[in-house]
């Protein structure tokens, strides 16, 4: 059964009293409804579904990771391996971002930076030339992909050697600490039907890291990080579907 309302007509004189008879009309139709005319239960179920289909945090604490240079060497510019784990890695429900009903995965990540700090023939080192690299990867199909536009740098940015192959600070009375705590690098991304080639579902996104370093890296000298607490969300978003 049908709601009527009549509009109020053009240069008609508008009072409380005429809008208040109209919005009368429309509470005396709807509490006149019978039953017939209106569905079991359709006035007490949620008609708009949540925007968020799935929905996965992961998060660490406790004790340090330590990832070397000697095992997780930048491998460079949108190269899915050789990426080190950061222990952040979250798993939901297979998505399908071919589907309408999917407008993509928004992920959020964060990790705190304890220390970056190199080693050079096996005694510390303080030049600041060493990098760390942060990136958003996804799991498509079983396998990885890698999102470059999510690659995020953070420099040791202390320290003080005179060059590239000495521990030697150039000005030995000062003090050359590396710790960088309570730095904290944080990723935000998007992850979009255009993102996924392979077309296939995804069911993990996770948080790497990797340490490139202006020293050669051998048993004895290489730059290392330490990493501290963090976590990722990844929250599928509804798409135009509706259901």
């Amino acid at each position: 059964m049908p709601v009527n309302y009549s509009e109020i007509e053009e240069g008609a004189l508008i009072s409380a009293a005429t809008v208040s008879d109209s919005f009368q009309n429309i509470r005396t139709e709807v509490n006149n409804l019978d039953e017939s005319s209106v569905e079991k239960g359709s006035l007490t179920r949620n008609h708009l579904p949540s925007p968020v289909l799935a929905a996965a945090t992961t998060g660490r604490s406790g004790s340090d990771i330590t990832r070397s240079s000697v095992f997780d060497s930048y491998p460079g510019w949108n190269t899915v391996s050789g990426w080190g784990s950061t222990g952040l890695e979250a798993t939901f429900t297979s998505v399908q971002l071919s589907r309408e009903k999917t407008a993509g995965i928004l992920v959020l990540a964060n990790m705190n930076v304890k220390k970056i700090e190199a080693v050079f023939a096996g005694a510390p080192a303080w030049h600041p030339a060493y990098m760390v690299a942060f990136a958003i990867q996804f799991r498509s199909g079983g396998a990885w992909r890698h999102l470059a536009r999510t690659e995020r740098y953070v420099d040791m940015d202390t320290g003080d050697d005179d060059n590239f192959t000495t521990n030697v600070p150039s000005n030995t009375a000062g003090t050359y600490g590396t710790d960088l705590t309570g730095k904290d690098v944080a990723l935000r991304t998007f992850i979009t039907e255009a993102d996924n080639s392979s077309g296939m579902t995804i069911d993990k996104v996770r948080l790497v890291v990797s340490l490139h370093s202006h020293i050669t890296t051998t048993g004895t000298s290489y730059s290392q990080v330490i990493l501290r607490q963090g976590n990722i969300s990844a929250i599928t978003i509804q798409g135009e579907e509706i259901s």
